[in-house]
């Protein structure tokens, strides 16, 4: 009996339970159950006193709504990579790309801070004519480079990593930089990072884009700088320079296949040519500078390679022996050819090194922007057959001329050549100079040459 008793009240202690739960939904949809005077909540109180918020009147763009159902959109479901993405990524976008106006790929990624210079249009001296990315200097093939998520191919047979030559700026969506985490998806060469560039193969119509930029300079050098320059009878530029004109063109079609836009075929074609400027065309750049040795608040002067045109002539003499070689040093002073008479003077400059005013100046030679041609076609292509058969297709040609040049190579100084004492190419003068008291006989005389080749290059 009292067993039967516990359970009815278990029960109706259970239902009065569910009933308290629900009753705050009930309060506010039903009335009253009784007639006793109901006592607002100071909550509630508050709220009926609070005037009604007014929908707004204006637009985001400040434009008067006449329609109570306009919807204003803020941007917030704009895809974000950062939000899903566990490691950092940088996102530059086509607005970006064309604000920055450049028509060269690896200049726009070279403003990023995590990107180091790498191979690009400005290399001169061991340049490989190819243009490359490197994420953090870990060099650039730990770098992998992708479009549309697929690996770029490399552009030279000796340096296996991704030329962005093939890549067309004009069709440039977004660009997405990751700088960590991406080798445990990609290997060993996203040790650095991975840059992703996703192109607009989604365009419809027909659309040129069309570039011209140029480097306008004016010459106007410290005077340190000019007085170092006038002290060679170096010639300089002078005044306004216009130069290093970069034109480039891009011819972009894209249409729709099918009616129900079951696919997209894009197809493109640009040209670009880059005008050279090299060293010699500025007035700061046109020689090496330094200060003047020994006396260094005297101003700069002008500095180049003792492997001069009139050639460096210095004496050696055998210093010790190594695995039954001999080994030479020089001792003595450096001579060279005086252009007017032909014969050796001395060129002993301060400190005993090759005077600065004898010496080769290679810096008008050099590239500040290397001379660029190129030519690029490709095409974009897919079509959904069905929702588990899609393909695709990618094409891209590329043919791209630049050349690097440095300075004329030579016979550089410190290589040692033997001459005989009564060699027939020398005057008597300059076999003295040479051999001293063996001149005119059948003596080696060991001597370091340099000496320039500005006829062969």
């Amino acid at each position: 009996m009292k067993l039967d008793i516990r359970q009815h009240l278990l029960t109706t202690t259970i239902i009065v339970g569910a009933g308290m739960l629900a009753s705050p939904a009930f309060a506010q949809t039903a009335a009253p159950a009784t007639d006793a005077p109901v006592v607002a909540s100071p909550e509630a109180a508050t709220t009926a006193t609070q005037p009604e918020a007014l929908p707004p009147v204006t637009n985001a763009s400040g434009a008067e709504i006449t329609r109570g159902d306009e919807i204003i959109v803020t941007g917030s479901r704009i895809p974000q990579p950062n939000l899903t993405s566990t490691s950092p990524i940088t996102v530059v976008t086509s607005q970006e790309v064309k604000l920055q106006g450049t028509s060269r790929v690896e200049d726009l990624l070279n403003s990023l801070p995590q990107v180091f210079a790498s191979q690009g249009s400005t290399d001169s001296n061991g340049a490989s004519g190819i243009a490359t990315v490197d994420l953090r200097n870990l060099g650039a093939v730990r770098t992998l480079v992708l479009i549309n998520g697929r690996r770029l191919v490399p552009g030279d047979p000796s340096s296996p990593v991704a030329d962005l030559n093939f890549i067309p700026a004009a069709l440039i969506k977004r660009v997405d930089v990751l700088t960590g985490g991406a080798s445990s998806v990609y290997g060993s060469d996203a040790l650095a990072g991975v840059v992703n560039f996703i192109m607009d193969t989604s365009f419809t119509g027909v659309r040129i884009d069309a570039q011209a930029s140029v480097y306008n300079h004016k010459n106007r050098a410290p005077a340190d700088v000019i007085d170092a320059l006038n002290a060679f009878n170096f010639a300089y530029p002078k005044g306004q320079t216009t130069d290093g004109l970069q034109q480039n063109i891009t011819l972009s079609i894209g249409a729709d296949l099918g009616g129900d836009r079951r696919g997209h075929v894009l197809a493109y074609a640009s040209y670009r040519k880059v005008d050279p400027v090299t060293q010699g065309d500025r007035d700061f750049s046109t020689c090496g500078l330094s200060g003047i040795v020994g006396n260094s608040d005297a101003g700069l002067s002008c500095v180049g390679s003792s492997t001069s045109v009139t050639g460096r002539f210095r004496r050696t003499r055998v210093t010790g022996t190594s695995n039954g070689q001999n080994i030479y040093g020089a001792f003595g002073s450096s001579f060279t050819v005086d252009p007017t008479s032909g014969a050796l003077i001395n060129a002993r400059g301060v400190g005993g090194s090759f005077a600065n005013k004898f010496r080769f100046n290679f810096n008008p030679y050099n590239f500040f922007q290397r001379n660029d041609e190129r030519y690029t076609f490709g095409a974009f292509a897919d079509y959904e057959i069905s929702s588990g058969f899609h393909p695709y297709m990618e094409a891209m040609y590329m043919d791209d001329r630049s050349r690097a040049q440095i300075a004329p190579s030579g016979a550089f100084y410190a290589t040692d050549f033997f001459v005989n004492c009564n060699n027939p190419f020398l005057t008597p003068g300059n076999a003295t100079t040479l051999c001293g008291a063996d001149a005119g006989t059948p003596t080696l005389q060991s001597l370091y040459i340099g000496r320039r080749n500005v006829e062969g290059g």
